[in-house]
């Protein structure tokens, strides 16, 4: 089953910034600046973390899946 999610992401170093933007670019729609809706199933959504938390410092940054 499929699931719409709202990502959403606020990151503090502009290279990751660009990078955490081309990652998600390949997940979803742009609907705004740090914003994208995805439709995921459950192992597509755990993929998408999983490459989001090898480029974010989780101890700077923050993403938010929202459905």
């Amino acid at each position: 089953m499929q699931i719409t999610y709202f990502v959403t992401y606020d990151i503090c170093d502009p290279e990751r910034l660009r990078r955490v933007f081309l990652t998600m670019k390949g997940a979803g729609e742009h609907v705004q600046y740090s914003v994208f809706r995805c439709t995921l199933t459950d192992r597509a959504r755990e993929e998408l973390m999983s490459e989001l938390l090898l480029v974010i410092n989780q101890a700077e940054d923050q993403v938010l899946f929202i459905d």
